[in-house]
């Protein structure tokens, strides 16, 4: 489990990193951009918990990874992919929780550059 924290300030991860099974972010009056597209995983499910107060985050995934997003938003909100239509059987896939109070927590598909 790992943690990161941006309070009025960001968090940033990208490249090539270990996404861990579970990676807990808290943004107060901040921002955190989680690239997952070149990342390993460490499981065949990984749990992103984003809690946005007056912040936000946006979190990258290739067009090959299955999103599950069941975040709860109040005066703010969660969004990410409807299908999963280019997602092969076996394929990994992310968990994105939280809360969203006047934030925003968003799961964009985008393929590598």
């Amino acid at each position: 489990h790992q943690r990161g924290v941006a309070i009025m300030s960001g968090f940033e991860r990208s490249g090539d990193w270990l996404v861990p099974s579970e990676l807990t972010v808290t943004a107060v009056m901040g921002g955190a951009d989680i690239d997952v597209r070149r990342a390993r995983f460490s499981a065949p499910e990984v749990v992103i918990t984003v809690n946005a107060v007056m912040g936000g985050a946006q979190i990258t995934v290739n067009p090959t990874t299955r999103v599950v997003v069941e975040g709860i938003g109040i005066m703010g909100g969660f969004s990410g992919p409807r299908d999963d239509i280019e997602v092969p059987p076996g394929a990994p896939t992310v968990r994105v929780r939280g809360f969203a109070f006047w934030g925003g927590v968003g799961v964009v598909r985008r393929p590598l550059d």
